[in-house]
């Protein structure tokens, strides 16, 4: 597959996705499966762990995606994350599930700004 049929495919996927369904928790299983997702294709570039800093210079850090993009949600920045044409972007995400548990990994280590975290502040 070439990389402009690549890129099609990941728009498609991404425009068909629905999000995390807000009713359902995710599970253990699912977060443990985004994180080997993460591991597996984002963390050449990303630091998937930790405060960070990522191994490429000027790459989001996934535990402060929430307070790199304040108002949105998990979701929406993983799909603009997957629809913003960069490279070295593999071609990882093979359907809808792979993107919700994903989604679900990337919320559980979101970091909180030390204001949000304390009442009354």
């Amino acid at each position: 597959m070439g990389s402009r049929d690549g890129l099609s495919a990941l728009i498609a996927l991404t425009l068909g996705w629905s999000g995390m369904s807000c009713a359902a928790e995710p599970t253990p299983a699912a977060i443990k499966q985004g994180h080997a997702l993460a591991k597996n294709a984002c963390g050449r570039c990303h630091a998937i762990e930790g405060p960070g800093p990522s191994p490429l210079k000027d790459v989001p850090v996934f535990s402060l995606l929430l307070q790199d993009f304040p108002g949105r949600n998990i979701e929406e920045v993983l799909a603009q994350g997957l629809m913003t044409p960069h490279r070295p972007m593999p071609m990882f995400l093979s359907n809808n599930q792979d993107m919700d548990n994903l989604a679900a990994y990337l919320a559980s280590i979101q970091v909180r700004p030390a204001s949000a975290s304390r009442p009354g502040s």
